[in-house]
Parts: structure tokens; sequence; C-alpha cells
């Protein structure tokens, strides 16, 4: 049977294991975030491309139908 210092340097041991874990996972979470973040700044270009598409034929059919009109 184990005596109480063995018991309690084995949890130390395994707590310090874990702390390590913690600590690469928080790290992978930030790497990722950074990642996630660079993706939808290039989306949020890309839309503000296809709005702009939109409303330049938007202003264009509105201003040959106006011309029709007349």
């Amino acid at each position: 049977m184990s005596t109480v210092e063995e018991r309690v340097s084995y949890l130390e041991a395994k707590m310090e294991d874990c702390s390590k874990g913690i600590a690469d996972l928080r790290d992978r979470l930030v790497a990722l975030e950074q990642k996630m973040e660079r993706r939808f700044d290039q989306i949020d270009h890309r839309f503000m491309w296809v709005i702009g598409v939109q409303f330049s034929t938007l202003f264009t059919m509105i201003a040959i139908l106006l011309r029709l009109i007349e």
C-alpha cells in the first residue's frame, strides 16, 4: 500500500500534466481564433464587393428604366 506522500506526489504529477494539457489547448484555441478572424475578414471583403456590384446593377437598371419612360 502506498504512503500518503507517494499518493500526493502522484496526484501532483497528474495535476502538472493536466495543466500542461490545458495550456496547450489554450494555445491551439488562440491560433484557431486568429485563423478564423482572418477568414472572416476575407469573407467580409468579398461580401462588400458583391453588395457593391448589386447596387451598381440596380442603379444602372433604374437609370435605363427612367430613360425608357421619358
